[in-house]
């Protein structure tokens, strides 16, 4: 493997060893943009200082460029993101022999610690992977759906007129009479339906039935809801009208 330093020394021409790294790092960090917060940025340029003392700046650039012409960078990171914003790769690594680089980054000690931060299994992916499970857990539990009351009430998103009924089961047959009576004796307290009450309790209707009442087991609230709405009396009216003339 050629000296490290003669292949910086190729290099001084283009920039110096101090634009070098910046230009590597610079490139590593944007490369997972959005996937690291800006205190996480800051451990990496950490981790990344006792490199440069044991091994000296131009060997750790050299390492760097060396990663980024390899391709070594954990792919776990860049898969997981919806979007990498990733730079131009740097001269340096364009330029760098693709067999040379894989020899840096496999044989020299340098190489071996930045693949030990960068790499798939390195520090980088763990600090990754530890803020995929803190912001997973700060995210709010989903909202409990908005259970509604018992009792007669008109919907304000259907327009029905509704009466429910708590239930132990689709099988309470008690709550759905519950649900059905209910619903018709709050029709004919307000007038609607074409029902009557009369001052002892009974209820009559002008046309002898209930077009359009309805009732249904309601799972996600474990009740019993009696249905009813001109809209569904009309539909209910025309269905009928249909069929007799069907039978005709």
């Amino acid at each position: 493997m050629k000296d490290m330093k003669l292949i910086m020394e190729g290099w001084r021409e283009y920039n110096s060893v101090d634009e070098q790294y910046d230009q590597a790092l610079a490139y590593l960090l944007e490369s997972y943009d959005g996937l690291l917060t800006e205190a996480m940025k800051d451990d990496v340029k950490t981790v990344l200082e006792p490199v440069i003392k044991r091994f000296g700046k131009t060997a750790a650039t050299l390492g760097l460029v060396a990663l980024i012409a390899t391709a070594q960078l954990a792919p776990g990171l860049a898969a997981a993101a919806d979007q990498v914003t990733a730079p131009d790769l740097p001269v340096a690594a364009q330029q760098m022999d693709a067999d040379e680089a894989k020899k840096i980054i496999d044989m020299s000690e340098v190489g071996q610690e930045l693949k030990d931060i960068f790499g798939k299994d390195g520090k980088l992916s763990k600090l990754f992977k530890k803020k995929v499970v803190d912001d997973a857990s700060e995210e709010p539990p989903e909202a409990a759906p908005e259970l509604r009351p018992e009792g007669f009430s008109q919907n304000a998103e259907t327009g029905d007129y509704e009466f429910r009924v708590a239930a132990d089961s689709r099988n309470d047959v008690f709550a759905e009479s519950d649900a059905r009576q209910g619903l018709i004796k709050n029709l004919a307290e307000q007038g609607l339906a074409g029902l009557e009450m009369s001052q002892d309790g009974n209820i009559t209707s002008v046309s002898g039935t209930i077009n359009g009442l309805a009732v249904h087991y309601d799972q996600e609230s474990s009740q019993f809801v009696g249905k009813w709405s001109p809209e569904r009396a009309a539909h209910a009216q025309k269905l009928m009208q249909q069929m007799q003339q069907m039978g005709r």
